[in-house]
């Protein structure tokens, strides 16, 4: 029987386990290692620790920490013009796209695990395999409440975040396995 093939999305490096997101990504990943080959996609703000990479690559057979994600600014403003939500366009990495899209047909991937609804950018159009989808912390609500709490303009652009989250939240559950 082949092995399962794994790829493993993550919006942050899940090395080390030292804060709630890091700590669930990292158990999940481990986890998912003993189910087959897993392959790590990750966005970091800096170059990985020579720690974070000699771990990582005890758990995965290929990785891609992608340094190249915009920055809010930027993001904000590809954001806007592009009616899409701030949160991906902050997570939008060019060569995390490319990497994901030649390991899925290189690797034959069929389970794609997607941790934190960012990173739902990066299923490949017509992907066919298994797509389990953990949505983390569910960032719509976080920008919903966040929305609740500000004075004006920042509520809009709170809730315009949510809004728009909100539904890049439901394609990824409709989506997923």
């Amino acid at each position: 029987m082949k092995e399962r093939q794994i790829l493993f999305l993550a919006h942050r490096v899940p090395y080390p386990p030292d804060r709630g997101d890091r700590i669930r990504a990292w158990h999940l990943l481990r986890g998912l290692a003993k189910l087959g080959t897993v392959h790590v996609g990750a966005l970091s703000d800096e170059p990985p620790s020579v720690e974070q990479v000699a771990v990582l690559d005890k758990v995965a057979d290929s990785m891609c920490i992608a340094r190249d994600a915009a920055t809010l600014p930027m993001a904000a403003l590809r954001a806007m013009i592009g009616g899409q939500p701030v949160s991906l366009a902050a997570f939008h990495s060019r060569s995390l796209a490319r990497w994901v899209e030649s390991t899925v047909k290189e690797k034959a991937i069929d389970t794609l695990f997607v941790f934190s609804g960012q990173m739902g950018q990066y299923v490949p159009s017509g992907y066919a395999g298994r797509l389990i989808v953990d949505l983390c912390d569910v960032d719509s609500a976080k920008f919903a409440q966040y929305a609740e709490d500000a004075a004006f303009p920042r509520n809009r652009l709170f809730r315009r975040e949510a809004r728009l989250l909100s539904a890049e939240e439901q394609r990824l559950v409709d989506l997923a396995d």
